[in-house]
């Protein structure tokens, strides 16, 4: 995989390269000699390209040439719209049969959230890599304005002038094939322009071998989630952590469960808080996995720590609920002789169980920055108001600069939850502590690099 970024002297150069520079691209006299579509049928009106792709998605590659950085720009819109979940996109970063292809994508109603992103598609599987909206809804018929610029490892969306986001998981291939896609709607392009941009500076990947997979409410995608079966299934996988759930049953027990209802996850009915251990204990928590999982029970945590006894795996306990008793908690992590570190969202809870015993490991879970912050000193600041020794982030919040700074602050940084390989493999290389996964065999497929590049 190769990796960049931009030095003080790299910037000016892009600077006088771009000043310098004329674009390429538009629908001039040549109509499309210069573009392919590999679906759809795409074609010229009153000097915009035009598709239909009422049922289906569309996709067209733009002069054959593979490309590295640059800077694209269009006028798009909607003109009629299919589905309701129709979308245009900017297509970047693409292999030339299409089987690899970057999109940032916009969807009419763009105020909402993750109506405008950064995706790939690889294989009909999709990736999302970072999401936002916008200040406005598109209007049929009206063109808005598109601009994005890919250096390197990051990519950055604007709409209309406005700055929708960065992403920094640009990673699946280091060039490739640029043009438009659309699905489920009649869209028009105009003004389209490329214009490409310096080669980025590599950047070294970092030495890293003793990060933990941790499988999502064990290996949740194989097992029935929250169970000793998933606890035990995720270590077998080759997991060296593994997260699950946990509540408060009526009888004042924790009890691994991640809804706080029974339904979707057992043959009960009812709330975990309203049913004591011995009613949750009778229920069947397997049998909605499949036929040879009939009869798993609901396991309390102390249950749940003694399987951990013994495997060198860390037990990764994420706390749900707010009537959880730190005291309780704090003892029952404190009697089995196992690895272990408490998350949550909830600030007041993590506070509560460092006040008990400020000994156990806690992380604070983050899914997003406060607006106007600068992402990583926002960061450092709540670990510190916390005292905890893990912050546990959404992965798309995360760039190489924001692990190191942390870390250079005896901050782990885990990623959360993320099931590419493309994206584990840079947070890797960027020298990422923990990746909450529901691929506990990933493990066996990352690159570990044992020297400085």
């Amino acid at each position: 995989m190769v990796h960049w970024k931009f030095s003080a002297l790299g910037m000016l150069s892009f600077v006088l390269f771009f000043i310098g520079h004329a674009s390429a691209g538009g629908f001039g006299k040549d109509g499309l000699d210069n573009w392919k579509a590999v679906n759809g049928d795409w074609h010229l009106e009153n000097d915009q390209l035009r598709i239909d792709a009422d049922d289906e998605q569309a996709t067209i590659f733009y002069n054959g040439a593979n490309r590295q950085n640059y800077l694209i720009e269009a006028e798009v819109s909607f003109e009629r719209i299919v589905q309701a979940d129709c979308w245009i996109s900017i297509a970047f970063r693409a292999a030339s049969d299409a089987s690899v292809v970057s999109h940032f994508i916009v969807k009419p109603g763009a105020t909402a959230d993750n109506s405008c992103a950064f995706v790939v598609r690889k294989q009909d599987q999709w990736s999302p890599r970072r999401s936002a909206s916008s200040k406005s809804d598109f209007k049929i018929g009206v063109a808005r304005h598109l601009r994005l610029v890919v250096k390197g490892e990051e990519v950055t969306a604007y709409l209309d002038g406005d700055k929708l986001f960065t992403s920094h998981y640009c990673v699946d291939r280091p060039s490739g094939l640029v043009g438009f896609g659309v699905y489920g709607c009649r869209a028009a392009f105009g003004d389209f322009s490329i214009t490409d941009l310096p080669e980025s500076e590599l950047i070294q990947r970092k030495k890293n071998d003793d990060y933990l997979i941790i499988a999502h409410r064990g290996y949740s995608a194989k097992y029935p989630e929250n169970t000793i079966a998933a606890i035990k299934g995720g270590i077998d996988a080759g997991s060296n952590g593994i997260e699950f759930d946990v509540h408060r049953c009526a009888s004042g027990q924790i009890v691994l469960m991640h809804d706080y209802t029974l339904e979707r996850t057992t043959d009960g009915e009812g709330k975990v808080a309203e049913t004591t251990l011995a009613d949750l204990q009778k229920l069947d928590a397997g049998g909605w996995k499949g036929e040879r999982f009939a009869g798993e029970r609901v396991p309390s945590l102390d249950e749940a720590l003694k399987a951990f006894e013994n495997t060198g795996a860390t037990a990764v306990i994420e706390v749900k609920a707010k009537d959880i008793d730190a005291k309780e908690l704090a003892g029952l992590v404190s009697s089995h002789k196992v690895k272990a570190c408490v998350i949550s969202f909830r600030k007041d809870k993590i506070e509560e169980i460092k006040n008990v015993d400020g000994g156990i490991r806690c992380g604070l879970l983050l899914s997003r920055v406060q607006e106007g912050c600068d992402p990583a000193d926002w960061m450092l600041e709540q670990a510190e108001k916390l005292k905890c020794e893990v912050l546990s982030v959404n992965f798309q919040m995360l760039s190489s600069d924001i692990i190191k700074k942390l870390q250079k602050n005896k901050i782990e940084v885990w990623a959360w939850t993320v099931n590419d390989l493309a994206v584990m493999q840079a947070l890797v290389d960027w020298g990422i502590d923990g990746i909450t996964t529901d691929l506990p065999e990933a493990r066996k497929e990352i690159i570990v690099q044992h020297d400085d590049l």
